[in-house]
């Protein structure tokens, strides 16, 4: 039986990657006792890694750039140039170094059947360049063509999505709108979500508070501000607590809104294993973003982890979702809300039947199954 190297070549940052349970759930999960995933990082370069004071990420590239986490080998490339900022001279010696460092990390690389998993279309061509014989999966998880802010096309992000279309042998979407707006390429699509993983710990903070709603993830310009201080203003009832990143454009909005309403904090960055123990502590979750195609197209990997660890969520409509006793819609403040007066005030009930169902159908190995499978299917081609 010929081995396989799963490649994985991600856009965020391992550290805090959403997909960082999906990509151990198919490194677990060989084919073959010598199989191997190897997750390509974010390269270091002596461009953006500078301009941007990721020091870090030289350092690494330098000291160690082979880690093995879990089940996988985590590697950190070192490039002149990032590659979606390189032209073809200086990506061909991207390609070269990080060659040389997979087959320093798998020997046999060329006699293993290859399969590269790429987030950024901008990847496709240089896989094909790098592995001719590779077979190819782009996962896309929003709609990459346009930008969230003001629904506007993006002519290059647009680009680079018709080439991970054109080079992959199967194309991974989050939810059928992703599907339906790539009518040439509907015979390679499938859709497969996204997911998470159940936490098994007990939460380390306080209980529950029935009157705390929770703004979990990246603070950006996604969320429509106005529907977000309607809400605020219609529910001094409710704590609102901001968790995770607050990103430079939003900073002065969120400093106005928790000086205006007494009913605002914001609780901090947190780490990726403590999100959860912040899920836990809500009587719900909101995501009042923007209601656009860029929005209707998404499934915020959010949602899914809020329901994981026993807290529904209230959202605007999103494609990724139905409706469900966990999961409701809303378009207006007064829908928001409605609805979450509508949860009980003590979270999911974790021994039902429809959690059951919930969490088994999306948890990350459940999509690793479904992936797997299909690279099976490409391999038997």
């Amino acid at each position: 039986m010929v081995k396989t190297l799963n490649l994985i070549f991600v856009s965020q940052e391992y550290s805090v990657a959403n997909h960082q349970g999906l990509w151990q759930s198919l490194a677990s999960n060989p084919s073959d006792i010598g199989d191997i995933t190897v997750v390509v990082n974010i390269a270091a370069d002596f461009v953006v890694s500078v301009f941007k004071r990721r020091f870090y990420r030289i350092r690494e590239a330098f000291e160690n750039r082979v880690q093995k986490v879990g089940d996988c080998f985590l590697v950190r490339p070192l490039f002149f140039l990032r590659t979606e900022l390189a032209g073809q001279v200086v990506n061909r010696a991207n390609m070269e170094v990080l060659k040389k460092l997979l087959v320093g990390v798998v020997p046999d690389i060329e006699s293993r059947e290859i399969r590269a998993l790429f987030y950024d279309g901008n990847w496709a061509r240089l896989i094909n360049s790098m592995f001719p014989r590779a077979k190819l999966f782009y996962y896309i998880v929003d709609e990459v063509t346009r930008t969230a802010a003001d629904d506007s096309r993006h002519e290059g992000r647009s680009a680079n999505d018709r080439s991970g279309c054109e080079y992959a042998d199967r194309i991974f979407v989050t939810s059928s709108a992703l599907s339906t707006a790539r009518p040439a390429y509907r015979e390679k699509i499938v859709v497969v979500g996204n997911g998470g993983t159940a936490p098994q710990s007990e939460s380390s903070l306080s209980e529950r508070d029935p009157d705390s709603v929770g703004l979990v993830g990246n603070i950006r310009d996604w969320i429509d501000k106005q529907l977000l201080e309607n809400l605020i203003s219609l529910r001094p009832d409710l704590q609102f607590t901001f968790v995770g990143n607050i990103e430079d454009n939003m900073r002065v909005y969120v400093e106005r809104i928790i000086q205006e309403n007494s009913n605002v904090r914001y609780a901090g960055m947190v780490r990726k294993d403590e999100v959860w123990d912040w899920y836990r502590s809500f009587r719900a979750v909101i995501v009042p973003y923007k209601q656009n195609e860029f929005i209707r197209a998404s499934r915020p990997i959010k949602i899914v982890e809020s329901v994981l660890a026993g807290t529904p969520v209230v959202t605007v409509p999103v494609d990724g979702y139905k409706e469900s006793e966990f999961i409701l819609f809303a378009r207006t403040a007064e829908e928001f809300s409605t609805a979450l007066d509508s949860f009980p005030r003590n979270g999911i009930d974790l021994e039902s039947p429809a959690y059951a169902q919930f969490t088994c159908e999306n948890s990350w190995s459940a999509i690793a199954k479904r992936i797997l499978e299909e690279f099976a299917k490409t391999s038997k081609k």
